[in-house]
């Protein structure tokens, strides 16, 4: 979307004046600033300040840029803990009554929403972060200063939205919201990079983990309509929301469905979840079965996950109806989909089916030809001699096998 910036110069006018001086060149007068001009001039030089403390590591650089200092030291530190380097903050345009009565009651009615762009990169992150944040300033006493940053209709970014807890340790990343345990997610992640590199061993990137402190804040993140992740347990996308080429891609975690699972079924989902990353799949156009499937092959696979135990669901689904007569489809793969549990164990027999009668080496390197562009048919004849439709016909009987009907 681009970026209409406020234009923060003035207006130069000049005047002709006729007397008896000779001299006519006067200075012309500066029209004054109207009130938006005027509120994003200190609304940027707050954001400059803040910016400031963030690049020096000093709180005491920024603390007058923001209402609360405890905020300023927060996001200091996390920028420290972060290595965040690049960084800029710059006033693009007002929010016209994006705040609401109950923003007003909290922040005061000398309080607005201004989007700002942000520019930042993360030591994890092989290119930029490049979005637009809502930021909500309070005008008082001694100038304009930042109250929270995200939110109204904007993704929002957990590092900058308060206290985290950051760990790191080799190619993983975790940001965890402040009070969630950050600990059994970098062992967890540690184990699905080694995982990963089983199936991928070529891939040498890292994997940044962000865990929010419950669903809502998720959401916010992500700028999701509620209740659209509420049976997600993991969704990996890029952290700005763009489709550049070299878009940092993290994996945001549900609480809320991830904090129920056992140890084995997290450790899944979070194999799964750096599968895509490891694939750059949120920016690789293919077949979601394939997308999905591929990156369950990896996660249940390597975890000895016995077939009969992952593909529950789908073998009930099976003997209650039957045999499906063709691939998933991406709408039968939408998070809001009924039934996603055994849609998404069908795209993952197929593919466990591919594995299993040509072997991992041929449906990794068709993973690979379908990522760059190979268009699935050509690609079904090159990697396995077959068509698609002898593709759906030997997967429904192996399918059948495992689920002990008929064929």
């Amino acid at each position: 979307m681009a970026r209409a910036r406020v234009l923060l110069t003035s207006v130069a006018v000049g005047v002709l004046l006729a007397g008896c001086s000779s001299d006519t060149s006067i200075a012309p007068p500066t029209a004054p600033p109207d009130d938006a001009s005027a509120l994003a001039q200190e609304a940027q030089k707050a954001l400059d300040a803040f910016t400031t403390g963030l690049r020096t590591g000093t709180p005491a650089d920024a603390v007058a840029s923001a209402r609360s200092p405890g905020f300023v030291a927060a996001v200091t530190r996390n920028a420290r803990a972060l290595r965040a380097g690049q960084l800029s903050f710059d006033y693009v345009d007002t929010e016209d009554a994006a705040l609401g009565a109950a923003g007003r009651q909290r922040w005061g009615s000398q309080a607005w929403v201004g989007v700002i762009a942000a520019n930042y990169r993360l030591a994890a992150d092989a290119g930029p972060t490049q979005m637009e944040l809502a930021v909500t300033f309070t005008r008082e006493a001694g100038g304009v200063r930042i109250a929270a940053i995200g939110g109204h209709g904007h993704r929002s970014a957990l590092w900058l939205d308060g206290a985290v807890t950051v760990r790191h340790r080799g190619p993983v990343w975790v940001i965890a919201a402040d009070g969630v345990a950050a600990d059994r997610f970098l062992r967890q992640g540690t184990t699905a990079v080694r995982q990963v590199r089983m199936v991928l061993p070529t891939w040498r990137g890292n994997l940044v983990l962000e865990v929010p402190r419950d669903e809502p804040q998720l959401d916010a993140l992500l700028n999701a309509d509620q209740a659209t992740y509420a049976d997600i347990a993991g969704v990996t996308t890029t952290a700005d929301g763009a489709q550049a080429p070299r878009s940092p891609i993290h994996v945001f975690l549900n609480p809320a469905v991830f904090g129920t699972l056992r140890a084995r079924g997290a450790q899944v989902v979070l194999t799964h979840e750096t599968t895509h990353v490891a694939t750059r799949a949120p920016l690789t156009p293919m077949a979601t079965w394939l997308s999905e499937g591929f990156a369950d092959y990896v996660a249940l696979d390597h975890a000895k996950v016995p077939v009969r135990v992952a593909a529950r669901q789908i073998i009930r689904r099976v003997r209650d109806h039957g045999l499906p007569d063709r691939l998933p489809t991406s709408t039968d793969l939408a998070p809001t989909a009924q039934g996603l549990g055994a849609t998404y164990e069908e795209a993952w027999t197929v593919c466990r089916y591919l594995g299993d009668t040509y072997g991992e080496s041929r449906l990794v390197d068709f993973y690979e030809a379908v990522a760059g562009g190979a268009k699935l048919p050509a690609a079904f004849r090159t990697f396995f001699g077959v068509d698609q439709a002898d593709v759906v016909s030997g997967w429904r009987a192996w399918l059948a096998d495992v689920a002990g009907v008929a064929r």
